[in-house]
């Protein structure tokens, strides 16, 4: 086989693909409702073998476990309940726009307030932030350095090759520009992005840069000193 006809077996792959999820996605809602439970359960199925196929690999080939630093646990912690917590946001946007997260049953409008403001896909950024951190609980190297990689980067393909190309399908010229403005995962610093900061995160963010500098400057005690010819010179004394 040549590799003319690889990529475009891959080509009518993707398409197959494509049209089936536009299909179940833009069907009857009795169909889409029979759909769910199946692609929630292919969901948990994945996240269970990241987290049971990383403690095997640590097992079967005898790798250490992470040291069992405390900062590490914090860390862990955080990034669970923070991860929980954004991707319960995302649900609670998807189910107030009558769908749900499973490509098969998705909202019909194109979500793009709240986490969706910032990245295209918010509710996964929190799914591999918990994986992180559960890895970090549970100290699997294999699961910090194999299999959540390994999961995000199927996960990539997955949306590049099915999930995007049918929301382009289904949103056009929206889709598109939302696309281009909007970063996948993380909320990259983007000209686009910038003028979407909300004005209180702005004043944080002005306050913050304020305050360093008074504390920078309140770091230095002046004096001054006046020579016999006139001349006067500041002195510096440095606080810390």
């Amino acid at each position: 086989m040549t590799h003319g006809d690889a990529a475009e077996r891959t080509g009518r792959g993707e398409a197959w693909t494509v049209r089936l999820v536009h299909s179940l996605a833009v069907g009857p809602a009795a169909r889409r409702r029979r759909w769910t439970p199946a692609g929630l359960g292919v969901f948990g199925a994945s996240l269970a073998l990241v987290v049971f196929g990383g403690l095997a690999t640590d097992r079967l080939l005898s790798i250490p476990t992470l040291p069992g630093n405390p900062a590490w646990t914090v860390a862990g912690l955080v990034l669970v309940l923070g991860g929980l917590g954004l991707s319960a946001w995302c649900a609670g946007l998807f189910a107030r726009a009558r769908g749900t997260p499973v490509p098969v049953n998705p909202p019909s409008e194109l979500i793009q307030r709240g986490p969706y403001a910032w990245v295209r896909n918010p509710m996964l950024t929190g799914v591999f932030a918990s994986l992180v951190g559960t890895a970090l609980l549970l100290r699997s190297p294999s699961m910090v350095l194999l299999w959540t990689p390994a999961y995000l980067l199927l996960h990539v393909l997955e949306l590049k090759w099915v999930e995007e190309p049918e929301l382009e399908r289904r949103f056009g010229v929206a889709y598109r520009a939302y696309r281009d403005a909007v970063p996948m995962f993380l909320p990259l610093p983007r000209p686009e992005a910038v003028r979407r900061i909300p004005p209180v995160c702005a004043l944080v963010a002005a306050a913050s840069a304020l305050v360093g500098r008074l504390r920078f400057r309140r770091r230095h005690v002046g004096a001054a000193l006046i020579t016999e010819d006139g001349r006067t010179f500041r002195v510096f004394r440095h606080l810390s």
